[in-house]
């Protein structure tokens, strides 16, 4: 079985619309894009991040206001 792209497979399909074919290509030269990239890695890191540091701010309680008695 040889390594043949999505891409390769939908391009030899006849019953493929010109539609699918474009998006899938175009998603297997994105994947391949983000794979050849070290960016990639540093933006899902970032992601993770973010999105911990929002829930953290999330979970916390809201500080209670005392009123003052005049």
């Amino acid at each position: 079985m040889d390594n043949q792209t999505a891409c390769a497979f939908m391009s030899a399909s006849e019953t493929a619309t010109d539609f699918k074919k474009s998006f899938i290509c175009a998603n297997d030269d994105l994947h391949q894009a983000l794979l050849d990239s070290p960016l990639a890695i540093f933006v899902y890191v970032f992601g993770v991040l973010l999105v911990m540091f929002i829930v953290q701010r999330a979970a916390k309680p809201l500080p209670q206001k005392k009123d003052k008695e005049d």
